[in-house]
């Protein structure tokens, strides 16, 4: 598994935990914060893996990295499908074995 087909697992589980925790945080079941606290954990691998790309990245601005930064602090699961839509889904197709 490399690191984009990473980036789109933790981008998925992430935000499918973090929906559970607190839909059963409303509901006041047990084990709604370890739903919330895993997704949140899980969530830190794709935001992580997304601002090490744009930093890395030579043809992003300055300005567009922060903008990306600020994104992904403030709105984490939807700068991560952003991001994902926008550049990650191009790495996942160009290194898939069909196109080898």
């Amino acid at each position: 598994m490399n690191k984009y087909q990473l980036y789109k697992f933790s981008l998925i589980a992430g935000i499918v935990l973090v929906i559970l925790g607190a839909f059963y945080k409303t509901q006041h079941h047990t084990g709604a914060s370890e739903f919330l606290i895993t997704g949140m954990l899980i969530s830190l691998v794709y935001v992580i893996i997304g601002l090490s790309e744009i930093s890395r990245d030579e043809k992003k601005t300055l300005f567009a990295k922060l903008l990306w930064l600020l994104g992904f602090i403030l709105f984490t699961a939807i700068a991560g499908i952003v991001y994902y839509y926008t550049d990650i889904r191009k790495h996942i197709s160009k290194d898939s074995p069909e196109n080898e």
